[in-house]
């Protein structure tokens, strides 16, 4: 797992609820978390493996165990699987960040999280 301190948001409060960890070079964050960090909810399709972050101008459509998702109805590759750990889906981290207009950079161990301008 990652520390949580890791994590530092420029422009919007970044609250974790759920263990944040890296999957194949991926950082991955809960779908909860993800959703309210976009400022967002999730809508979970029970009768299928899809999960649905719905916010402000975006609705990011995931397949769990699987890299694809679809930004507003465009084809997007995840550079890792949402997955399910422990009975809580994850997303990779960076897919969220390009739905809102977001981008990181490491300096030393901190991922610093920023708007694109």
């Amino acid at each position: 797992p990652m520390s949580p301190g890791w994590l530092v948001s420029a422009d919007r409060r970044l609250t974790l609820t759920e263990p944040v960890f890296t999957y194949n070079g991926a950082i991955m964050l809960s779908i909860g978390d993800a959703a309210a960090f976009a400022g967002g909810r999730v809508v979970d399709m029970e009768d299928n493996d899809a999960v649905v972050i719905q916010g402000s101008g975006i609705v990011l459509e995931m397949i769990k165990g699987s890299s694809d998702a679809y930004l507003n109805d465009k084809l997007k590759k995840m550079p890792a699987p949402a997955l399910v750990f422990d009975g809580v889906c994850y997303v990779p981290l960076d897919t969220v960040l390009e739905s809102c207009g977001l981008a990181r950079m490491t300096i030393d161990n901190i991922q610093l999280i920023y708007p694109v301008k």
